[in-house]
């Protein structure tokens, strides 16, 4: 045997093992990282009380939760490569000091939304997850492209544009004009720092920033989504034997007069419904299925709501109207969003042949 010739296992590589156990490690981080960070929404979220304890408690058994989820045997986490992660974007001076304004401008706007994020649980509750919902659309876009880094000039039009508008309602003070310059400023940025071709692969996330505008309380109102709920109270009542009149927003039965007022509107499930309808939609590739959430997440919404508020008339004409001021009143609302984001995925997933990857 020559002296050059490979030896029987030479050709193994004995930097594998100490390689395998950095992308385990790189892998447990990376999960470690999502648990803490959904965790930490969790915590800071409308659903959870206001005291401390209980909010972190929650946050916590979620975080513990999903990492236990994630690092299950048989999880396809251990399947990719830890290292997989892209840096995307160049990092030009221009650009940083482009994203270094827009957050000093847009600052305001920021709180205002985070305020009106977890205000209450009855309008706006779902803004908070909007963000991971756009971060995780923009990675799965970018961790496919393969193109050179660029940057495009056009950015600095709809980014001067959104600065005009947040310096215009820096004295208007409405935040909705500052909030469309940030949804202008949006891509601005990303045309400086990524270029035209990978802002094409971020509309899903661009589009649904349109989500992170809050709506006003009082939109019910213009929507006549009082009434509406109103009016489809009433026929549920009388099927199951009660009589009773229906004036406008106001119920009343033997003994019981209701008023359906804003809370009970169906707005923030209204609201939520069609946010998780379309983030929903841009998982999947079946344009038939896209159209069939987009259209019944409002259909659902209202009705779903309806059944809700003739439930709590019934419970009270049971067990007192002391009810409404017991934590169901409060729970039937987050139960209403949550069979609504049920029957939604049921659409978008029963029988579907796959999933999209790459929004």
């Amino acid at each position: 045997m020559l002296a050059g010739s490979p030896q029987p296992g030479a050709s193994r590589d004995p930097a594998g093992p100490m390689r395998d156990a950095v992308d385990r490690k790189r892998t447990i981080l990376r999960e470690v990282a999502l648990a803490l960070a959904a965790g930490a929404f969790v915590t800071v979220s409308p659903f959870t009380p206001n005291e401390l304890a209980p909010s972190v408690a929650a946050g916590a058994a979620v975080s513990g939760g999903l990492l236990a989820w994630r690092l299950r045997r048989g999880s396809t986490v251990w399947t990719r490569p830890a290292a997989g992660v892209r840096r995307i974007g160049r990092r030009e001076l221009i650009g940083g000091l482009a994203c270094l304004l827009s957050l000093g401008v847009f600052a305001p706007t920021l709180q205002w939304m985070y305020r009106e994020w977890t205000r209450s649980v009855w309008v706006n509750d779902h803004g908070l997850f909007v963000p991971p919902f756009m971060a995780w659309f923009a990675w799965t876009a970018l961790r496919e492209d393969d193109g050179p880094a660029e940057s495009s000039a056009w950015g600095f039009l709809p980014l001067a544009a959104g600065f005009a508008l947040a310096a215009i309602d820096s004295n208007a003070q409405s935040r909705y004009l500052s909030s469309l310059g940030l949804l202008l400023a949006l891509p601005g940025l990303s045309l400086l720092l990524l270029g035209v071709r990978r802002t094409r692969a971020l509309r899903v996330p661009l589009l649904l920033a349109v989500l992170l505008v809050p709506v006003p309380f009082t939109l019910a109102t213009p929507l006549a989504l009082r009434e509406i709920t109103a009016s489809g109270v009433m026929p549920m009542l009388q099927l199951l034997g009660f009589t009773g009149l229906r004036e406008g927003t106001r119920i009343e039965i033997p003994g019981q007069t209701f008023l359906v007022a804003d809370a009970c509107s169906g707005m923030a499930t209204l609201y939520a419904s069609v946010a998780f309808s379309l983030m929903l939609a841009a998982t999947i590739d079946s344009r038939w299925r896209q159209i069939c959430l987009v259209a019944l997440a409002p259909f659902l919404a209202i009705f779903v709501n309806v059944v809700r508020v003739t439930c709590l008339v019934l419970l009270t004409q049971w067990l007192g109207r002391a009810l409404l001021d017991t934590p169901i009143h409060y729970g039937t609302g987050v139960a209403t969003f949550g069979i609504v984001m049920a029957v939604l995925f049921l659409v978008a997933h029963a029988g579907a042949p796959r999933a999209r990857h790459v929004p």
